[in-house]
C-alpha cells in the first residue's frame, strides 16, 4: 500500500482583508493622519499608567487558538483591521508586546497586532514545499532513508511533538511521523524541542 496524501485543509483563504485591498488602502490613508499623532495615547495602559511596546526577546512561535482572529494595525481595538486569520492552529511568530496585545509575524512576513487571549503557546508548524514545489514527505523515523509513510501538501498545519535541530516529529491527524525541520515554518532552524 502506498503512502497517504494529507490534504491541505485550507481550500479557503487562510486570511482575508475586510472589504478588500482598495478599502484597506483608503482606510489606512484616511486614518493615518489621525493615528500617528495619537500614538502617544496608545502608550497608556489600562490603568492610565505609562506602558511601552517591548520586544519579545527572543522572539517565539505560538499558534492561534481561534478560527477567526483579527490582525490590527496597532495594539488596541481602536486600530483598523489589516486582515483576518481564518485557521485555528496557525503558527505565528510573536515579536513585540504591549499590555494585552502581541505583535505577530506570519509565514509571509506580514505583521500586525492580536489580542493575547487569541494566542496559545501550543506549538504548531506550517509545512512548506521545496522551491521545486510538490508535496512534503513524512517519514517513519527522523533519519535519511527512513520509509515515507505519507505526503502532505504545502500549507498543511501540523502539531509539533519534538525537534532535534534537523528533524521534527509531527502529528497531522491521523498520521504521526518525522519531517525535516527545514520543511516547517513555526520552528527555528536550530531549535530543539523536548518531547
Amino acid at each position: 500500500m502506498g503512502a497517504a496524501i494529507l490534504r491541505n485543509d485550507s481550500a479557503h483563504a487562510r486570511r482575508t482583508r475586510p472589504g478588500g485591498d482598495l478599502l484597506l488602502v483608503v482606510m489606512v490613508a484616511t486614518l493615518s493622519a489621525w493615528l500617528l499623532p495619537h500614538s502617544a495615547s496608545a502608550q497608556q495602559g489600562s490603568r492610565g499608567a505609562a506602558a511601552v511596546v517591548r520586544p519579545v526577546e527572543p522572539p517565539q512561535f505560538h499558534s492561534l487558538k481561534a478560527d477567526r482572529v483579527n490582525v490590527r494595525r496597532g495594539p488596541g481595538l481602536q486600530y483598523p483591521i489589516l486582515f483576518v486569520f481564518r485557521r485555528v492552529g496557525m503558527p505565528v511568530e510573536v515579536i513585540r508586546e504591549f499590555d494585552n496585545w502581541w505583535q505577530i509575524r506570519d509565514a509571509q512576513g506580514d505583521e500586525g497586532w492580536v489580542f493575547k487571549g487569541l494566542v496559545t503557546r501550543r506549538r504548531t508548524a506550517l509545512l512548506i514545499a521545496p522551491k521545486s514545489g510538490g508535496t512534503i514527505a513524512i517519514h517513519a523515523e527522523g533519519q535519511p532513508g527512513a520509509p515515507v509513510i505519507a505526503y502532505a501538501e504545502a500549507g498543511a498545519i501540523a502539531s509539533l511533538q519534538d525537534c532535534d535541530g534537523t528533524w521534527c516529529r509531527i502529528f497531522i491527524d491521523p498520521i504521526e511521523g518525522h519531517v525535516r525541520q527545514a520543511r516547517l515554518w513555526g520552528v527555528y532552524a536550530d531549535e530543539r524541542i523536548a518531547p
